[in-house]
């Protein structure tokens, strides 16, 4: 989807990318599995959950001057848990 709205829409000059999120620590992590969260944090090369602030870094990056020229992207901003 995100690929198919970027070439719809880049001809009005609006840029469309999608941000996936590993595992982040919100409170909506209260209810899930702690061994399966667990597991999932322990398998990240980077040892750890994200914040909601990695996750807006991100955010932060894309709507800024330095990614001008980029569209059609999916992001996962995971810590390398998918990589």
């Amino acid at each position: 989807m995100t690929k198919v709205a970027a070439k719809e829409f880049g001809k009005h000059q609006i840029r469309v990318n999608s941000i996936h999120p590993g595992v982040v620590d919100t409170d909506m992590l209260i209810d899930n599995d702690k061994d399966l969260t667990s597991k999932m944090v322990q398998s990240s090369p980077l040892g750890r959950m994200s914040t909601p602030d990695d996750i807006a870094n991100a955010v932060l990056f894309l709507g800024g001057q330095a990614s001008t020229w980029i569209t059609g992207e999916e992001f996962v901003v995971d810590g390398g848990l998918h990589g």
